[in-house]
């Protein structure tokens, strides 16, 4: 079994390859939220050199999340959009046949800051449109049925923000060291809504750590997997700096 690269009694961190979970002795998850490699290019995607190669790093790893989820528990999948390629619903296939059931199809909608409008302004003839891309899918699936708690009362005027399947919520634009980080006003819902208090909270593409800390900040573990040691030494550096800084659950 893997050594953790760093923990406390909340989050344990492990540098290592999300396709290879097994090594690290993960086991009874309740919840995982994650953010996955998009394939459009990014520096930290260099290991990923086709999209065959792409959907196998996923179905490796979600094959094996499912297998250290406990029954009734869920997977939370944040995924952006591939201009060529219509990624979520490859996703949504590759999850159903390893053994996930759908929950929810949650749309996450951002502010527009997407050029592909401005190529059309350009040239604005038939055939050449192409919309902003302002939008990026969360794929809410359990394995088996949900098992429902009734532990952790949930303050309603806080929920109605989240009443729909459109959240609209702006990206994280403040430069933390990782080319595509997901804001924690993101995560903090995901957390809230489909677990409770002293649950597991898995990611096992933790990129710069932002689960570990809405996680931690709503009073449930977390265990993290990071393949780049760069990764997991700034996941640390930002999980020490926000430890005791934001109090994500004053917002619920």
């Amino acid at each position: 079994m893997v050594a953790s690269y760093w923990s406390n009694n909340m989050f344990t961190l492990f540098h290592g390859d999300s396709r290879k979970l097994d090594l690290f002795g993960i086991k009874n998850i309740d919840l995982t939220v994650t953010s996955p490699p998009y394939f459009v290019g990014k520096q930290y995607e260099e290991y990923i050199k086709s999209f065959k190669k792409y959907f196998e790093l996923l179905k490796l790893c979600f094959t094996q999340v499912i297998e250290c989820t406990k029954e009734g528990g869920v997977v939370a999948v944040n995924i952006a959009h591939n201009p060529k390629v219509d990624t979520s619903s490859y996703l949504s296939v590759l999850l159903s046949s390893v053994g996930w059931e759908f929950r929810e199809h949650i749309i996450w909608q951002k502010p527009s800051f997407s050029p592909r409008f401005g190529s059309f302004v350009q040239n604005p003839y038939s055939t050449y449109y192409k919309p902003n891309l302002i939008h990026e899918d969360i794929l809410i699936y359990s394995k088996g049925e949900v098992v429902k708690r009734r532990e952790n009362k949930i303050d309603i005027d806080w929920a109605k923000k989240y009443r729909n399947d459109i959240w609209e919520e702006k990206a994280q634009t403040k430069n933390v060291g990782h080319e595509a980080p997901y804001p924690v006003e993101l995560v903090i819902p995901i957390i809230v809504l489909y677990s409770c208090e002293e649950d597991t909270v898995l990611d096992p593409f933790i990129g710069s750590g932002t689960t570990a800390i809405a996680a931690t900040k709503l009073n449930r573990k977390c265990i993290g997997v990071e393949l780049e040691e760069k990764y997991c030494k700034l996941t640390v550096e930002r999980y020490r700096l926000n430890e005791h800084s934001y109090d994500a659950s004053s917002k619920v």
